[in-house]
């Protein structure tokens, strides 16, 4: 079964019929079962550099491109 897939629950009150209440979290460093990462987890911190690469060249080329289109008559003269 995959990690944080939907499981039933019983609805009677804890301990009706030999169900026990256990804890339901689970420990920073504890593995569970190792299992695949959850679609919320994030990305591995290397790979953050590059998704804001290409935004930022594009950024700066159309900086300049209004630079250029504001003060082109200084340019020229």
């Amino acid at each position: 079964m995959a990690f944080g897939a939907d499981q039933f629950i019983p609805l009677r009150p804890v301990g009706v019929l030999g169900v026990e209440a256990h804890l339901g979290f689970v420990e920073h460093a504890q593995r569970v079962r190792h299992t695949q990462r959850s679609a919320h987890m994030a990305k591995p911190a290397r790979l953050e550099l590059l998704q804001h690469a290409n935004a930022d060249l594009q950024r700066k080329a159309l900086q300049f491109l209004l630079f250029y289109r504001v003060h082109r008559r200084t340019f020229l003269l």
